[in-house]
């Protein structure tokens, strides 16, 4: 079944550049249980175990990692249940992974992980959607100490994890921007999404179809970064899918008003955002 909240805009896969190809398909495969779904010399797709593709690496052995710059702060899996990420706890515990921080959100649970190459990652599970609002029927988001012991044994006696379980999807994305209002208009504005959460300090969160985010943006670095630069390590680009043509045209419409880049592909379009981040639009198929 598909999940409710990805069936408008939705952030469906993501390409990466990493220093060494080896070292990082060892870790998404083999640590994090990436399904190989298309593999070359210095390049490969990644998946789930039902074939959905959400991350490309691709080698620069020649580009360096830059601390501070606008772009990604982390990609977001999210696995289909509690239990299925109570599962991948055992398993984080099992193989020793390094985990960078771990939160309960409210509106979902989730643990953080850096790749070699110092791209975050964030592996997660929503809590139901009745459990997303206050009394006042707001969306709250918080940041609390995740429930270790819950977890564990939510996924205790379950087969061991190897693979992303079916169901597995990208979730989100979330980006270091250099100036929040600049980056709200665009993706407001041009892209269609709506503001969810507002109350984090420097940050924003914003959806279609009601969910909690499918992207955040936030000015943690400070403001004013560098833009995105093409090459170094780090987010390569990011595909927006949309559920329907209309949507789609609108963004178009609305890129070529607000002097936005666009250019035309095959099997889409791509524009960059106000901090050169590289975004493939395309229509679901």
């Amino acid at each position: 079944m598909q999940n409710p909240f990805m069936l408008g805009t939705h952030v469906s896969f993501i390409s990466i550049n990493v220093s060494s190809f080896v070292q990082s398909f060892n870790y998404y495969h083999h640590d994090l249980g990436f399904t190989v779904l298309e593999k070359s010399e210095h390049s490969c797709i990644f998946g789930t175990s039902d074939f959905t593709p959400i991350l490309e690496i691709v080698e620069q052995p020649s580009f360096a990692y830059q601390k501070r710059q606008a772009g990604l702060y982390h990609f977001a899996i999210l696995l289909p249940s509690r239990e299925e990420l109570g599962r991948f706890l055992h398993h984080l515990i099992k193989r020793q992974i390094p985990v960078s921080g771990a939160a309960d959100h409210g509106v979902s649970e989730a643990f953080y992980l850096q790749d070699p190459d110092h791209n975050g990652i964030e592996v997660y599970a929503d809590r139901s959607h009745s459990l997303w609002f206050n009394e006042f029927q707001e969306m709250t988001m918080t940041t609390k100490e995740i429930d270790y012991t819950g977890l564990y044994y939510a996924g205790e006696g379950l087969e061991e994890f190897t693979t992303l379980p079916s169901g597995t999807i990208l979730g989100h994305l979330h980006l270091y921007v250099s100036n929040l209002e600049k980056s709200r208009e665009f993706y407001e504005a041009a892209i269609g999404f709506n503001a969810t959460v507002e109350t984090f300090p420097g940050a924003l969160f914003l959806s279609s179809e009601g969910y909690h985010h499918h992207l955040g943006l936030n000015t943690w670095l400070g403001k004013n970064l560098p833009k995105r630069n093409k090459t170094t390590l780090g987010m390569n680009q990011y595909t927006l899918t949309y559920s329907k043509c209309e949507h789609l045209s609108k963004t178009l419409l609305h890129l070529k008003e607000l002097h936005y880049p666009l250019e035309e592909l095959q099997d889409g379009y791509r524009t960059v955002d106000p901090d050169n981040n590289s975004i493939k639009l395309v229509l679901q198929a």
